[in-house]
């Protein structure tokens, strides 16, 4: 679909998709354009600040009445709308986020949407028929164009689901995540959900928070140390082994040498870090990675079990 956008003023969300004044400026100018997508994205502004029946009314018939312009198109034998493909929110006309179970060619066209422009949150839970390999998928958000510039967090993977899933949970790689490096410089919250990993060596200048408590393997561990987050305030790590004759129950366990070249790069890769929440705690404090990680003041450690989640992390 073309249809009138601003530039500029979304350069503006990019910069703080959280203030609800500039959707509310982008929203007079879309209306003033004629298009219909100010209208819902007024009503929609409203609604968040007090709803009403009419309101609620009056944006499901916008979003009905336009709907190849908002929800997107994409005939199948299955579908009409591309919305079907996902779970999304919408904010001020556009889509804030989105979750995505699909191909990656239908990732492609769900994030080339105009509705997708100012996404703020996006969730890649399941790609290819559930294939192992989430490289497609970081390869179409690498590659979509314009480039989402208002994106904040970024999840990759989901819940392992049965002994099944559980198996083959420590196959899922995602290793080609320094190609959003560059088109995601705002990006602040990485969560990743496959133990194979590996941001490269390009500068993540506004990642805060990593969040790989599902597991990350050795490899994924040595990479973090090549990794150059100087923005990471925050690191939540799980260690998942699998001895070959329990691979039906992976036993979870720290090896002494296991953030060896983590922590040997920590003041010149990550100078803002100052937590690191590790799963599972090992059982002792005299544990050697407990007292390597005691002897540096800066960074406080905290155990994941005793601190309650209300992040939202495993929500779909």
């Amino acid at each position: 679909m073309i249809e009138a956008l601003d530039l500029a003023l979304e350069q503006g969300i990019h910069a703080d998709p959280d203030d609800d004044a500039r959707f509310e400026v982008y929203a007079d100018w879309l209306t003033a354009q004629g298009n219909p997508r100010g209208e819902l994205a007024a009503i929609q502004l409203a609604r968040a600040r007090a709803d009403s029946p009419e309101l609620a009314e009056r944006e499901s018939a916008l979003l009905e009445q336009h709907a190849e312009q908002f929800r997107g198109v994409h005939r199948t034998r299955f579908t009409a709308w591309l919305d079907d493909l996902c779970i999304l929110q919408y904010k001020a006309g556009f889509w804030r986020s989105l979750s995505f179970g699909g191909s990656h060619e239908e990732l492609s066209m769900v994030l080339a949407h105009p509705s997708a422009r100012l996404l703020h949150t996006l969730r890649i839970h399941a790609i290819d028929d559930y294939a192992s390999d989430y490289g497609p998928a970081i390869a179409a958000l690498a590659n979509t164009r314009p480039s989402l510039g208002a994106l904040r967090e970024l999840r990759i993977g989901d819940m392992p689901e049965g002994q099944d899933a559980l198996v083959g949970f420590g196959e899922r790689s995602c290793t080609n995540l320094d190609a959003l490096a560059e088109p995601y410089p705002r990006l602040a919250t990485l969560r990743l959900l496959c133990p194979n990993f590996d941001l490269g060596e390009r500068e993540f200048v506004g990642l805060r928070w990593l969040d790989a408590r599902m597991g990350a393997s050795a490899a994924s561990l040595a990479a973090l140390g090549r990794a150059r987050l100087p923005s990471l305030e925050a690191l939540e790590l799980g260690f998942e082994t699998s001895p070959e004759e329990d691979a039906m129950y992976p036993e979870l366990a720290w090896p002494e040498d296991a953030l060896d070249e983590l922590l040997a790069a920590i003041d010149t890769r990550m100078p803002a870090l100052r937590q690191i929440r590790i799963w599972p705690m090992p059982h002792t404090l005299d544990h050697p990675l407990i007292q390597r990680l005691s002897d540096m003041p800066r960074i406080e450690i905290v155990d994941w079990d005793e601190v309650e989640d209300s992040s939202g992390a495993y929500d779909l």
